[in-house]
């Protein structure tokens, strides 16, 4: 199983697409863990990119959100990211808040 990736869509907010899946993966029963298996490694895979994408692994590209709880007890906190690194550099709009806390 892997989950969609979200297109340039127009009207769509970018990302909504995404988590939205995650949630409906939920409502069909789904464990939080097994969501967002899904949404990194499994996506990679599918792909043929795992090489370089889709975990946290000494090498591999860095994609990462940073949320302020556990996202495996409540995937909201998915929706409010206090920080992204995209290709190992945290995003403009983030390093103006470098304590991540707003």
């Amino acid at each position: 199983m892997y989950q969609a990736k979200q297109s340039w869509v127009p009207y769509a907010n970018l990302g909504y697409a995404y988590f939205r899946e995650m949630e409906l993966l939920q409502e069909a029963g789904l464990g939080t863990m097994e969501i967002i298996v899904v949404s990194t490694i499994e996506n990679a895979r599918f792909f043929r990119v795992e090489a370089r994408l889709g975990s946290i692994t000494e090498g591999k590209q860095a994609d990462i959100i940073f949320v302020n709880s556990d996202p495996l007890k409540d995937l909201e906190v998915l929706k409010n990211p206090k920080r992204v690194m995209l290709n190992g550099e945290f995003t403009e709009s983030m390093e103006e808040d470098p304590g991540g806390s707003g």
